[in-house]
């Protein structure tokens, strides 16, 4: 397990519960981009289009980057389909309602939108002639097996995702109007030591041979393949003063974070005893008390009892529900439905990472899909971005999966925590972004290291102390 000092997540709490940072009520949709004109002649602006671009044809996957010819892919063996398949279908533009009432009286259900009007599709087999030949069809064609697979597999499968007897464990996706029933048939057939699922996103925990991993991708039904995820690692760190959380706390603001319910997911669990934390800590899920843990509460909630206020955190009368984070993704993220709608939690915090940077997961796309409600209400996550910066050539490509790479969650990269000019300065470990597919994070820099630990102690980095 790796140790380390780092968190920055608790200056972007602050600025949710002070309504600083409102949630998005939705994901964008493609936006136009404004290029000012570098003409002497007009001072007009222009306006760049990216669907008028020349890109807008080009389908891109994390397995290959292609622009599909018209009409129906050679590859497209629509004979030896299942009745109903899974495809890619890509429109001359955003369906009209008279355009989306024709796919619907063929029975056309759009799974998932992944960009430049492409969709994957689930349609019965025998209406795949009729779909072409409507105008605004640009393009259907298969999913193919290389599509469905983790490109890290592709070179060499991770040491913790094999076990002692050559079996691998898996997560295996299957689209989402895949029925339990079909998914649990289709991996035993497949060979499948043992299964776990399904999960949010219609996935499966299995444990399989290697040989199983093409013969999964060959079904239909399948949508992705990945590795489990590593075990995860502690990440950590914290400072009042240079963000400015003692002005908010002090008239006419007062604000103290009262009435904020947090869920807390960490490795192990806070100090419940802690003078700065007393009655404002509810166990969920045990496994022993931490100082990281600790540590983390301390930064965002402890109220400085043990000093006189001296050592307190940022936001001093939030209420935390502490959760575990489980080995391999077992129970986490889905533990955000009990978290929601048994405790009612306002936002989520998360000092913890993978050692897999930059990737996109499926953990990732959990995270998401919470941030948009599929729980039923809306939530921040906030994620620490990592503390891997070194572990790369350059530092960059350092952000952890799968939280600080999701799309929809809150990454928070550290600075230094002297409340001076070395707080410019970014944490020598804090981890670099973009993301693998080029999304830029982390999206919030703060500054990062100290607060409470068990038994009524302090924690007091080389940088300072709070």
């Amino acid at each position: 397990m790796k140790r380390t000092k780092l968190l920055a997540s608790l200056f972007v709490a602050l600025c949710i519960l002070t309504g600083q940072i409102e949630l998005s009520r939705g994901l964008p949709h493609a936006k136009t981009v404004v290029v000012q004109s570098r003409s002497k002649k007009t001072k007009s602006n222009n306006i760049v289009d990216p669907y008028k671009s020349g890109r807008d044809k080009t389908i891109f996957l994390k397995s290959r980057i292609f622009t599909p010819a018209e009409g129906l892919d050679s590859k497209l063996d629509i004979q030896n389909l299942p009745e109903q398949a899974h495809l890619l279908i890509q429109l001359n533009h955003i369906p009209t309602n008279e355009e989306r009432a024709s796919l619907k009286n063929l029975d056309v259900r759009f799974l998932q939108y992944i960009h430049y009007n492409t969709w994957t599709a689930s349609v019965n087999k025998a209406v795949i002639v009729g779909i072409e030949k409507l105008p605004f069809v640009r393009y259907i064609g298969p999913i193919l097996p290389e599509d469905k697979t983790s490109p890290e597999m592709k070179i060499k499968i991770p040491e913790h995702a094999v076990n002692p007897d050559g079996t691998l464990n898996l997560k295996v996706l299957f689209f989402m109007d895949v029925p339990p029933e079909h998914a649990k048939n289709t991996l035993a057939g497949s060979g499948a030591v043992s299964c776990k699922g399904p999960f949010m996103l219609n996935d499966y925990m299995v444990t399989v041979r290697i040989d199983a991993i093409s013969a999964l991708a060959e079904k239909n039904s399948v949508k992705w393949i990945e590795p489990v995820p590593p075990p995860p690692q502690e990440l950590n760190d914290g400072a009042r003063a240079a963000v400015y959380a003692n002005q908010v706390q002090a008239p006419p603001y007062n604000l103290t974070g009262k009435g904020v319910k947090v869920g807390m997911w960490e490795l192990r669990n806070p100090d419940t005893t802690h003078d700065d934390l007393k009655n404002r800590i509810t166990i969920v899920e045990y496994r022993g008390t931490g100082d990281h843990p600790t540590h983390v509460a301390g930064t965002l909630g402890g109220d400085g009892t043990l000093s006189n206020g001296t050592y307190r955190g940022i936001a001093t009368n939030v209420t935390f529900y502490s959760y575990i984070v489980q080995d391999m993704g077992q129970s986490e993220p889905e533990d955000h439905n009990e978290a929601i709608n048994v405790f009612d939690i306002d936002l989520s915090l998360n000092s913890w990472g993978l050692s897999d940077m930059e990737l996109y997961t499926v953990e990732s796309a959990k995270y998401d899909n919470i941030v948009k409600g599929c729980y039923g209400k809306r939530i921040p996550i906030i994620f620490s971005a990592g503390n891997s910066q070194l572990e790369t050539s350059d530092g960059f490509r350092s952000v952890l999966a799968p939280g600080a790479t999701a799309k929809n969650t809150i990454t928070v990269g550290a600075t230094k925590s002297d409340n001076d000019a070395i707080a410019a300065s970014i944490n020598w470990g804090s981890s670099f972004g973009p993301t693998g597919d080029g999304r830029i994070k982390p999206e919030v820099m703060a500054p990062g290291c100290e607060n409470s630990l068990p038994h009524n102690q302090y924690y007091t980095s080389i940088w300072s102390a709070v």
